[in-house]
C-alpha cells in the first residue's frame, strides 16, 4: 500500500488498538504511552515525546510540518487544517481549521508541502487544499499574527479536463528581483505554476509529467518529481489509465515503469531535461550548498541524488529496512530531512513506521533506525531535534458508536449494537524527538526491527527442508501445508475480529 499514492481525498486509514488520552480537540496531549497493534501484525511506539491532537469525530492526519523564521515556531499541516506548535514548551497555541469558516468546509489540506515566509513584515502560512465534492482548490494563504492563525483567503487554481480538480500540492517561495513568486505542483493538472505573490497573479503555468508531487528551487532552476514518470509518447511501450490519464506500465503487473524529475527554468517554465529516478517520486530536499538534491522514491525504497548544475544522477541510496532480503521492497520512503552540515539524511519510511538514519558520504550508509507513530511523513530536524509528522498516528483509537444505520454493521440493531473502532475516527500526531547518540539509535534500530518482524522476512530466504510434516503455517517457504486453499478477507484494513468478532457464529 502506498499512501501517496492515492488521492488523499479518499485516503484510507489504517485502524489499530485503542490508547487512553486525554486530548483536546484544539490542544494537545503528550505522552508516548504503550506500544500499539496495528491490524496487519505490525506494532507501533515511538522515541521522544508524541503530541495528538484533532477533532475525534473525523479522520484526522498529520501530514507535513514547517518552521517558522523565528525558529521558535513550527506549523504542522493536518488533513482539516493547520496548528503551530511552540518548541519552548513543545504544545500546541493555536489550530485553524476549514470548519471555522463556511468558505472553507468543502476544502481539505492536500498531500504535504506547507511553506511559511515573512512579507511587508507579516508571517505567512501557505499550504495546498481541495475539495472532495466540487472542481474547487487552491492555495490556503494565512497569516501568523501576534500568537494567532489570521486572515484566510483562498487563492482558486483553475481545473484542467480531464481532470475534475487541480489538486495543489508541494509550494515553493522564491524570490526573484526583490519579489516573492510561489511556485505550485497541480497533482490533478500535470502541471507547474508559477504565481507572483504580490498580487496573486498567474505568470506561467506548463506541463509536467505524470501525477506531479514536489517541486524544489536551486540555483535558479525548478525541479519537479512525477510520480507517474514520463507522460507517454512511444506507442509500442503499454500503458494504463491513472486518474486522469496514462502513464506507463509493466503489461506483467499493471505497475507503473518509471519516476522522474522534471527541470525548468524559473523565467518561462521552459523543460530543462527530464531526470530518470526510482519509482514513484514524491518529495526532495536539498543539501545546505544547493549543489545536490535528494529525491524519495516511495515505491524504490531508493533515496536519488541529483547535481543541481548537471542534472546528472549521483547516487541510488537503499534506506529500507528489509535491505538483505532481494526483492522486498515496501518501507516507503516519502520525508526527507538534512542535518544542519548536510553530514546526515533523515528518512520518513512509511510502512516501517520509523526514520532511518543515513551518514552521507561517497558510499551512504544506514546508521539506523528510530522508531516513530504510524506511517512518519514530512519531517524536519531543528537544534538537533526531529519533529516528525505521523501520518496514521496509531490508528483507529476513537470508539465509535453508530448504530444499525451504519453500513459496516447492517445486521446490528440499535439493542445489540455496543460500538466499535472506527478506522475512519483517528487524532493527528507529532513525534519530537532529540537525535540519538550511537548507543541509543542501536536501541532504537533493535526495536524497528523487532517491532516490524524483520526475521520473519530473513525467514524466507531459506530452503525447504524435505520430509517436512505439513502444518498450518508452514515455517519456510515451500514446505507443506494442511491447508489446500486460503480465504483472505479484506475489511477497510480492519481485524477480522474488529469486523466480526462480536457475531457468535463467526467464532
Amino acid at each position: 500500500m502506498r499512501f501517496r499514492s492515492a488521492c488523499l481525498l479518499i485516503l484510507m486509514a489504517l485502524c489499530g488498538q485503542p490508547i487512553a488520552a486525554q486530548v483536546n480537540t484544539q490542544g494537545t496531549t503528550a505522552t508516548a504511552g504503550k506500544r500499539i497493534l496495528m491490524p496487519y501484525n505490525r506494532s507501533v511506539h515511538s522515541a521522544g515525546k508524541v503530541i495528538r491532537f484533532g477533532n475525534p469525530e473525523l479522520e484526522n492526519h498529520t501530514l507535513d510540518v514547517a518552521l517558522m523564521s523565528d525558529k521558535r515556531f513550527l506549523v504542522l499541516e493536518d488533513r482539516y487544517g493547520i496548528a503551530v506548535l511552540d518548541r519552548k514548551t513543545n504544545q500546541l497555541v493555536d489550530r485553524w481549521t476549514f470548519h471555522q469558516d463556511e468558505k472553507f468546509r468543502h476544502l481539505m489540506s492536500t498531500f504535504s508541502g506547507i511553506k511559511t515566509f515573512e512579507f511587508q513584515g507579516e508571517t505567512y502560512l501557505v499550504w495546498g487544499a481541495a475539495s472532495s465534492g466540487r472542481a474547487s482548490s487552491g492555495v490556503l494563504i494565512a497569516r501568523w499574527k501576534k500568537g494567532k492563525i489570521t486572515a484566510p483567503e483562498l487563492l482558486p487554481l483553475p481545473v484542467q479536463a480531464p481532470a475534475p480538480n487541480a489538486l495543489p500540492n508541494e509550494i515553493e517561495v522564491n524570490m526573484e528581483a526583490g519579489e516573492y513568486f510561489l511556485y505550485v505542483v497541480l497533482n490533478g493538472n500535470d502541471a507547474l505554476t508559477k504565481i507572483r505573490f504580490k498580487d496573486r497573479k498567474i505568470i506561467w503555468s506548463v506541463a509536467t509529467g505524470v501525477a506531479p508531487f514536489g517541486v524544489k528551487i536551486a540555483q535558479n532552476k525548478a525541479f519537479v518529481t512525477n510520480w507517474g514518470g514520463s507522460k507517454p509518447k512511444d506507442p509500442s511501450l503499454e500503458t494504463a489509465g491513472v486518474p486522469w490519464g496514462a502513464a506507463y506500465t509493466d503489461p506483467r503487473t499493471g505497475a507503473i515503469t518509471n519516476g522522474t524529475v522534471s527541470v525548468y527554468d524559473l523565467e518561462a517554465g521552459r523543460l530543462l531535461s527530464e531526470v530518470q529516478v526510482g519509482l514513484h517520486p514524491n518529495v526532495m530536499a536539498l543539501s545546505p550548498d544547493q549543489q545536490t538534491l535528494f529525491v524519495a522514491n516511495g515505491n524504490s525504497d531508493l533515496v536519488t541524488t541529483i547535481a543541481v548544475a548537471t542534472h546528472n544522477v549521483l547516487q541510488q541510496i537503499p534506506v529500507g529496512l528489509y535491505q538483505k532480503n532481494a526483492g522486498l521492497v515496501g518501507s516507503s520512503p516519502n520525508g526527507l530531512a538534512l542535518d544542519s552540515l548536510g553530514k546526515t539524511l533523515y528518512v520518513s519510511n512509511g510502512l516501517d513506521h520509523a526514520v532511518a538514519v543515513v551518514q552521507l558520504a561517497a558510499t551512504p550508509k544506514i546508521l539506523g533506525f528510530i522508531p516513530t507513530e504510524a506511517y512518519p511523513s514530512g519531517l524536519i530536524c531543528v537544534d538537533n531535534i526531529l519533529y516528525v509528522a505521523n501520518l496514521e498516528a496509531i490508528g483507529a483509537d476513537v470508539f465509535s458508536k453508530e448504530l444499525a444505520t451504519d453500513i459496516d454493521y447492517p445486521q446490528m440493531d440499535s439493542a445489540t449494537f455496543k460500538g466499535a473502532y472506527n478506522s475512519h475516527k483517528q487524532y493527528a500526531s507529532l513525534s519530537i524527538i532529540p537525535v540519538p547518540n550511537s548507543r541509543k539509535l542501536a536501541q532504537y534500530t533493535k526495536k524497528v526491527k523487532e517491532m516490524g518482524q524483520t526475521r520473519l522476512a530473513d525467514q524466507t530466504s531459506e530452503l525447504p527442508r524435505p520430509n517436512v510434516a505439513p502444518r498450518p503455517v508452514p515455517e519456510r517457504i515451500g514446505e507443506p501445508s494442511v491447508f489446500k486453499h486460503v480465504l483472505y478477507i479484506i475489511k477497510e484494513n480492519r481485524t477480522y475480529d474488529q469486523v466480526f468478532g462480536d457475531l457468535g457464529q463467526a467464532g
